[in-house]
């Protein structure tokens, strides 16, 4: 993981079995995560909504944006999802720099799309698959992130 990712190590650290993301993410395996492991009330979606202070509707634009490329991959259309990809990387940090998301949150999509990347032109099924659990994982801290905005 990057030094500039520090934050996140320690935001994912203080976590119960944070360490299990944190290592998800380094070696590129969102893939495997479980839906145990995203949704479940003791899950990351949960524990990230709760450390993260979001409200949801300021995480709903980055979640649309997943799950367009979301939609793309699954419609065999990885190669339209890439460039999409990359935006997302700005809409981040549009977001972060207005105050609308924290600093904690644009590392964690960073770090998530990045995993995702390193596998586009690689291997196209993995990179579809993380990029679902991606996808799942923003639902879910959306889904238990508290109203309002």
């Amino acid at each position: 993981m990057r030094n500039n990712s520090s934050k996140l190590s320690e935001l994912l650290k203080k976590l119960k079995e944070g360490e299990k993301l944190l290592r998800t993410l380094e070696e590129g395996n969102l893939k495997d995560l479980s839906d145990k492991d995203i949704f479940h009330p003791n899950g990351y979606g949960s524990k990230l909504a709760e450390s993260l202070g979001i409200p949801s509707v300021q995480l709903r634009r980055i979640y649309q944006e997943f799950k367009n490329l979301c939609d793309l991959a699954e419609k065999g259309r990885i190669n339209e999802a890439t460039p999409r990809l990359y935006k997302l990387y700005a809409i981040v940090e549009y977001q972060a720099g207005r105050g609308i998301i924290n600093e904690k949150f644009k590392e964690l999509v960073h770090e998530i799309l990045n995993n995702i990347e390193k596998h586009i032109g690689k291997d196209e099924n993995t990179a579809k698959e993380n990029l679902k659990r991606a996808y799942d994982l923003m639902m879910a801290i959306v889904a238990y992130s508290k109203k309002g905005g």
